[in-house]
C-alpha cells in the first residue's frame, strides 16, 4: 500500500525497510516486511519512517510510537507534523 500510494504521486517505490521495531539496537524486529513472523506486541516501540524519492529529491520523515494494547499511540515525539526546508 506504502508503494501504490508513493508510485501514484510520482516518486519511486521504497526500497528499504521503511517501518520496524526500535530498541537498543537502531533496527529490531519486527520489521514490516512480508515474510516476519514476529508479532507486534504492546509496549513496544515502533519506527515509522518512509521516505519520498525522485531522481532528484530525498525526503523522509520518522515518527516512533509506543504500541498500547489497542494498537499504536501518539507519536512520542512532538516535532511538528510539517515540511522543514534545509538549505
Amino acid at each position: 500500500a506504502n508503494d501504490e500510494f508513493l508510485v501514484q504521486r510520482g516518486y519511486k517505490p521504497e526500497l528499504r525497510l521503511y517501518a520496524h521495531g526500535m530498541g537498543y539496537d537502531l533496527v529490531e524486529r519486527p520489521c514490516f516486511l512480508d515474510d516476519e513472523t514476529m508479532t507486534i506486541q504492546a509496549s513496544s516501540n515502533m519506527v515509522v519512517h518512509p521516505g519520498a524519492v525522485t531522481d532528484t529529491v530525498w525526503t523522509t520523515v520518522c515518527d516512533n510510537y509506543i504500541v498500547g494494547p489497542d494498537g499504536p499511540g501518539d507519536c512520542i515525539h512532538k516535532t511538528p507534523k510539517e515540511i522543514i526546508v534545509v538549505s
